[in-house]
């Protein structure tokens, strides 16, 4: 199931983001991923949010507002977590179907990614045997299906 969303800011903005996110009583955590920086926090249905500092420039125009100039703003998607038991499935999917590739490993973490695009192009698996079964609550990813309204749980 989708556990992080990743959004592309530009260098520098950390500072800011922080900030901001303790105004609003959110805690964050500095981390990096294949080499990219990022900051982590949990929206309030528990998805793990983190705006990324990406590796490669990202040219897109920045969604500003009154609070947010674009020196700090959200460039938009960078990529998606999935966090499985097992990678393989969707590994095939995202490879023999889809038309990624994998470019990064690092122990249980996979990164996927596709050439036909710069930006918002990247998936991320994190392999846990052990993580519980997703369910059905807020936060998690739904999809239409002919009888309605259905949750993907993987």
């Amino acid at each position: 199931m989708a556990t992080h969303i990743g959004y592309a800011v530009p260098e520098g903005s950390f500072g800011f983001w922080k900030e901001r996110l303790a105004q609003h009583h959110v805690t964050t955590e500095e981390n990096e991923i294949f080499g990219e920086k990022l900051l982590s926090f949990n929206d309030p249905d528990g998805m793990q949010l983190q705006l990324i500092i990406s590796a490669h420039p990202d040219g897109r125009k920045p969604w500003t507002t009154r609070d947010v100039s674009q020196d700090a703003a959200i460039r938009g998607f960078h990529n998606v977590t999935l966090t499985l038991r097992s990678a393989d499935a969707t590994a095939k999917v995202l490879t023999d179907i889809l038309g990624y590739s994998l470019k990064k490993q690092d122990g249980n973490r996979y990164r996927f990614a596709t050439g036909t695009i710069d930006t918002a192009n990247i998936v991320d698996i994190i392999e846990d045997p052990a993580t519980p079964a997703g369910r059905n609550a807020d936060g998690t990813n739904h999809q239409k299906s002919l009888s309605g309204w259905k949750t993907t749980i993987s």
